[in-house]
């Protein structure tokens, strides 16, 4: 009998061992590990039903834009050490709305925790993200509203007041550049969403308030594409003698205009503003061709957006998410005004480094 409580003693010991080893944290390996002893073993990953599944879908992955937005969401996986699980989805162009909406139905078919989304279209999403929000999954909206209560969260900045900001800004390098506040202003418009009918109006609004004078030219298309805006400068300078300026409304038309007034030597001549700050606008603003433009981070609204995502998927709410207006299930992403004068600030740097 003693041998036998023995036994039984001697296995509660090594039990009880075990239980302590598996919840006490790994130490980290030192330096300089004395040779006698093994080295510590790594952290363990998160357990399966702890992970949470993020998709995220971009409007396209054919710009420079929308790849540094999936740059800070995959950034956001790699930092939770294995809590987060992203996958990152986009359309072949920012028009193929049909096709988004294909991907978001495949995603909803998957069954993630939650979707962060930058919709191409306001309508189109709205039936698969009615399903999803069924589905129990979290869904985040960037840059473009949806026309459905079914989002948790809408991240954006005030496009229509971006609009007026770059109309102010325009303004200003006018003043600088000596030229007269009438004769004509070309707006280079992307694809027709609501992102760019705000920041086209509130361009155009604004415009018509400090320089009734001006006469504008808007409402052409150019379905997101470099070539096509570069053309439509073009036909803005051939058609206009009076041409004073053009406005870009996205990352893409401000790549044109800058290139096209660059190639047409129209610096100084023609003032250009954009939104957005991709490499061609960028050296757009060095060289000129460009007098402003205005910047969002897409980085952080990958980086930010899924851990939002992931927040809530654990059962959080809007309270826990710093800056949130929880009334209204909005988060404001801001921007960025990039000029000659700034763009080498460590502000600005951050944001288009």
């Amino acid at each position: 009998m003693k041998k036998f409580l023995a036994l039984i003693l001697a296995l509660c010991m090594v039990f009880a061992l075990a239980a302590c080893g598996s919840s006490a944290p790994a130490a980290p390996a030192a330096t300089e590990a004395p040779a006698a002893e093994p080295a510590a073993e790594p952290a363990a990953e998160p357990a399966a039903d702890d992970v949470v599944d993020v998709a995220v879908l971009v409007k396209s992955f054919d710009s420079q834009s929308w790849q540094t937005m999936v740059s800070g969401a995959e950034q956001a996986g790699a930092d939770s050490n294995g809590a987060i699980k992203v996958t990152c989805y986009g359309a072949a162009t920012e028009s193929d709305i049909e096709g988004q909406v294909a991907i978001l139905e495949n995603i909803i078919t998957s069954e993630p925790d939650a979707i962060v989304i930058t919709p191409n279209d306001s309508d189109a999403v709205v039936a698969a993200l009615d399903e999803a929000a069924a589905k129990g999954i979290k869904i985040i909206a960037v840059d473009v509203s949806v026309n459905t209560d079914s989002y948790d969260l809408f991240m954006a900045n005030d496009n229509y007041a971006g609009g007026e900001l770059m109309a102010e800004q325009f303004m200003k390098y006018l003043g600088e550049a000596g030229i007269e506040p009438k004769g004509t202003v070309g707006v280079v418009s992307a694809v027709p969403v609501e992102t760019v009918y705000n920041r086209d109006d509130g361009f155009i609004d604004k415009l018509a308030e400090l320089a009734p004078n001006i006469k504008v030219i808007s409402g052409q298309y150019v379905d997101n594409d470099m070539q096509k805006s570069m053309d439509l400068v073009n036909d803005y300078i051939n058609a206009n003698p009076d041409l004073i300026g053009v406005y870009g409304d996205n990352n893409t038309t401000g790549s044109g205009v800058a290139l096209a007034l660059a190639e047409n030597e129209m610096q100084g001549k023609i003032i250009g503003v954009a939104y957005d700050g991709n490499d061609e606008e960028i050296a757009g603003i060095r060289d000129g061709s460009l007098s402003a433009i205005l910047v969002q981070d897409l980085y952080q609204w990958g980086y930010k957006g899924v851990n939002f995502a992931a927040t809530l998927a654990r059962g959080g709410t809007l309270a826990d998410i710093d800056g949130a207006d929880a009334a209204n299930k909005f988060y404001n992403t801001w921007v960025t005004l990039v000029t000659l004068d700034n763009i080498d600030s460590e502000e600005v740097q951050a944001v288009i480094g």
